[in-house]
């Protein structure tokens, strides 16, 4: 039998990974199932004892993405993140995550519950991330580095 993560480890684990002064070197956008959406992103965490390679951040059950990026700025700040956060999806205030609750009475059975926005800020003046999904996954190379789906 399998349980739900609690909100405060996701929320927390998400919070404490090593966002600022590290870098995203990519997205894709896929499904991990015909019915769910997989967001992945690649970063490059810069702490003591990370490894230099990419960890890929994979977002599970993902019902959004959000994205306001300048790529020239983006490179300029040579990919940097000012910071990431975490909140549960029915607290949130941003206009997208809104804007995908009032949508959802075209999916009958969707809610916001169990879903949670991750977001990316990365230096200014380069823009933002967000996913909106149920959990997320961290690995390098073949390692699973943490779970909270």
């Amino acid at each position: 039998m399998t349980t739900e993560p609690l909100a405060s480890d996701i929320i927390g684990t998400f919070l404490q990974l090593p966002w600022h002064g590290s870098e995203l070197v990519g997205f894709e956008i896929g499904h991990a199932t015909s019915a769910q959406a997989l967001v992945t992103f690649d970063i490059v965490f810069h702490a003591a004892g990370s490894p230099d390679e990419p960890t890929e951040v994979r977002f599970n059950e993902a019902r959004g993405i959000y994205t306001d990026i300048d790529l020239l700025a983006k490179r300029l700040c040579s990919d940097h993140i000012a910071s990431g956060y975490c909140q549960r999806a029915s607290d949130s205030e941003e206009a997208f995550v809104r804007g995908l609750d009032e949508r959802f009475d075209l999916y009958r059975g969707e809610t916001m519950d169990g879903l949670f926005v991750f977001g990316i800020d990365l230096i200014h003046p380069a823009g933002e991330i967000l996913v909106l999904a149920r959990s997320f996954t961290l690995s390098t190379g073949s390692s699973m580095v943490a779970d909270t789906a």
